[in-house]
């Protein structure tokens, strides 16, 4: 995978790097996906408006608070995989990519006293649902 994390969050700026990603991968014939590390409404709206798709990136949490620190609602993820499912260009339904930031429930006060490593799983589980093409563990 090659991936950009942006300097801003916006729609322009990351479909301006979406074609530069895929505009060397197509250049060079480099067998991978492209992704830049925004916000999956971001992505979203990028993809809708044109931007080539590969993977489609969010930062997930094990617990809805924790979702919501991230400003991630599971009907966004419903949607971010739909999207990728119609307008993305790699083959397969396997179209998202998260990362869990291992720790991040604890740091957010969203893990409800269950333990890291339990907060990692429910991180696992709640990926699992939506079958991604890749799940970082970030430390």
């Amino acid at each position: 995978v090659i991936g950009v994390n942006p300097v801003t969050d916006d729609v322009e700026n990351l479909s301006r790097v979406l074609d530069t990603i895929y505009g060397v991968i197509d250049k060079f014939n480099i067998p991978t996906q492209g992704c830049v590390l925004a916000h999956v409404t971001t992505q979203i709206e990028a993809i809708r408006r044109g931007a080539p798709g590969g993977l489609i990136f969010q930062s997930i949490c094990g617990s809805e608070k924790g979702l919501k620190e991230f400003g991630v609602e599971l009907a966004m993820l419903d949607e971010a995989r739909a999207v990728g499912a119609e307008f993305n260009r790699i083959a397969g339904e396997n179209c998202l990519y998260f990362e869990t930031g291992q720790g991040s429930a604890l740091s957010a006060g969203a893990n409800f006293g269950a333990d890291q490593v339990t907060m990692e799983a429910r991180n696992y589980g709640l990926a699992r649902h939506y079958d991604p093409f890749i799940v970082n563990t970030v430390v």
